[in-house]
């Protein structure tokens, strides 16, 4: 939308006013917070979820779809609403949970929609249907570069190695070297 203020990575209670509920939760950052014309603007922050890897992921949400987004989902709004910050107005808070090779949770997928029905009112000309594909389209480019991003900072990361000692060898002197 025309107008909009965007800041990438906010500190979350200098942007909504919210109180930390420790210290620790002070410098708490989402992903984006967004100000549209004419409101007091939200904070949005999104999760990937892998609902193939680990057993119990896998065992609890493989049979019916975005099972695992909308645990997530749930997991992300109780985390900012009532475990990080007291005082934070829900309707400011948006969360997104997608799944890595699934469906977006009910949520995130009715902001999904806001989002086109909004874009659509501002360019009259251009049909629904291309905003919804543009949209759609960042955001799966969105989780790849996401993906990509985090699976080189794991394959970057030095894991720390145990190395053996070995038992200290006595070194003989070299013969006519100087003491």
């Amino acid at each position: 939308m025309p107008g909009t203020n965007i800041i990438m990575e906010p500190f979350v209670a200098a942007v909504t006013g919210a109180v930390p509920t420790a210290s620790k939760y002070a410098k708490s950052r989402a992903d984006v917070f967004v100000r549209p014309p004419g409101s007091l603007g939200y904070i949005v922050d999104a999760t990937i979820v892998d609902a193939t890897l680990g057993s119990e992921t896998a065992i609890n949400t493989s049979y019916k779809a975005g099972k695992a987004t909308e645990t997530a989902f749930t997991a992300k709004v109780t985390q900012y609403t009532s475990t990080r910050f007291s005082g934070l107005d829900p309707r400011r808070f948006r969360a997104a949970a997608f799944e890595l090779r699934g469906a977006p949770s009910k949520s995130t997928l009715a902001y999904l929609k806001e989002i086109k029905h909004r874009e659509s009112r501002n360019y009259k000309s251009t049909p629904q249907s291309v905003i919804a594909c543009r949209l759609y389209q960042r955001v799966s480019v969105a989780i790849i570069r996401a993906i990509a991003y985090n699976v080189m900072e794991y394959r970057c990361w030095r894991v720390p190695v145990a190395v053996p000692v070995a038992a200290p060898v006595a070194v003989l002197p070299v013969v006519g070297a100087v003491v």
